[in-house]
């Protein structure tokens, strides 16, 4: 009897010199729950979100000078497939016993950063006063998470409140006249270790403390690979990732706005305060 579902299986090499790269992706794979099969060779029942962030370490593995090969199977039998689930199972209650071991270590680090007050021009790049133009359109990957939601979020407050979105399957779908956002291949996407959403605050050249102090939840929330300390993340991830299951991309954005209009406000306050706001 065949496996019922199909699996994600990802198979890397990295340099062992510098030893940090292949660390850190190691990190990056065991946080999400992955099987590990042999040497270099994990895999993940296929989902779209899955393979998004599969892609992402791919791109990972392949710009600190590795090699990277991601593709989707299926199991030959039942009984393969409970195995492969078990370790997936045992590399998950590992890593929660590491996180909890760490859980008292674990400090805070929030960007503090001078304000900048000025309309930014939605070609990216610096700040403008000139409201004029018509709406841009943006393009980014379907199927909407907390960073693609959070940039959309940034580019209508920030850039261009009427911003035009445009969700495509593959980035070779991506129109002439859209800006791409969030997505393999893009400027305005992971780079160095930084989210979507951090990326674009440099690009647009915000430097607003508040949306750092966001840009460290989003952060959290998208890669979770503990470079923040970020209570606030997993919660925000729940509630992005119910909202896919009921929502399609263009309601996502629809509803992400107002949660991000109120993250921002009480991450103002509790700036201003030095605490949480009551």
């Amino acid at each position: 009897m065949a496996g019922s579902i199909d699996w994600l299986l990802l198979a890397y090499r990295l340099p062992r010199e510098p030893s940090t790269p292949r660390i850190a992706v190691w990190r990056k794979l065991s946080r999400l729950g992955v099987a590990k099969l042999g040497d270099g060779l994990v895999a993940l029942p296929a989902d779209a979100r899955s393979q998004e962030r599969l892609e992402w370490i791919a791109d990972e593995v392949s710009e600190a000078a590795g090699e990277a090969t991601l593709w989707k199977s299926r199991l030959t039998s039942a009984a393969a497939e409970r195995a492969l689930a078990g370790r997936m199972a045992a590399a998950i209650a590992a890593e929660y016993r590491v996180l909890i071991a760490a859980a008292a270590e674990a400090t805070a680090s929030v960007p503090v950063r001078s304000q900048t007050v000025g309309r930014l021009s939605a070609a990216g790049g610096g700040v403008s006063d000139d409201c004029g133009g018509g709406p841009v359109r943006w393009a980014t990957r379907a199927g909407c998470h907390v960073d693609r939601a959070a940039c959309a979020w940034l580019i209508r407050r920030y850039a261009d409140a009427d911003a035009v979105f445009v969700f495509v399957d593959d980035p070779d779908e991506v129109p002439a006249d859209a800006t791409p956002f969030d997505m393999r291949g893009a400027e305005l996407s992971h780079h160095d270790g930084d989210c979507s959403f951090e990326t674009a605050l440099r690009w647009f050249g915000l430097d607003d403390p508040v949306l750092w102090d966001i840009a460290r939840i989003v952060h959290e929330a998208d890669l979770d690979d503990e470079r923040y300390d970020a209570p606030e993340a997993p919660g925000l991830d729940v509630l992005c990732r119910g909202l896919s299951m009921t929502l399609d991309d263009p309601g996502i954005l629809a509803a992400t706005g107002p949660l991000f209009d109120g993250l921002y406000e009480y991450r103002r306050r509790a700036l201003l305060l030095g605490r949480d706001p009551s």
